[in-house]
């Protein structure tokens, strides 16, 4: 059986209620629970240097958004119910853009939504393809 290539995550949060120094709180909350997981290889802030135009940072840091590596097809839906809870539980809506290495399969999905087991359950099928 091939070796599977890495899935890279950005993982991205948002709540218009929050100011600019408690949703970089939070994500530095959850940054230091994802790092914990054996699931995750990598895990780091998103630098604003790679930060798209009219995007705001915080001590030279994406405000919200982290970017992620895992080599775990299976532990990639523990994370997501990881971070579905952690959305609900601090009324944040948490975005996940899966990548497969080879950069040629993406999907976007607002983990805090009930109806994201069909598009990921395809996206999981697709990745055994990459690369």
């Amino acid at each position: 059986m091939p070796e599977q290539s890495p899935i890279k995550a950005t993982i991205t949060l948002s709540n218009p209620e929050l100011d600019d120094q408690a949703l970089d709180d939070e994500t530095r909350k959850l940054l230091r629970n994802l790092s914990r997981l054996d699931e995750v290889k990598d895990v780091s802030l998103i630098q604003d240097s790679n930060a798209p135009d009219g995007t705001k940072s915080i001590g030279g840091a994406l405000l919200g958004a982290l970017e992620l590596v895992t080599d775990s097809v299976p532990g990639l839906r523990s994370l997501i119910e990881l971070l579905r809870n952690w959305g609900q539980s601090k009324s944040l809506e948490i975005t996940l853009v899966l990548r497969c290495e080879d950069g040629n399969k993406e999907l976007f999905l607002n983990v805090t939504r009930a109806d994201i087991q069909e598009p990921l359950s395809d996206f999981l099928k697709k990745l055994m393809d990459c690369k």
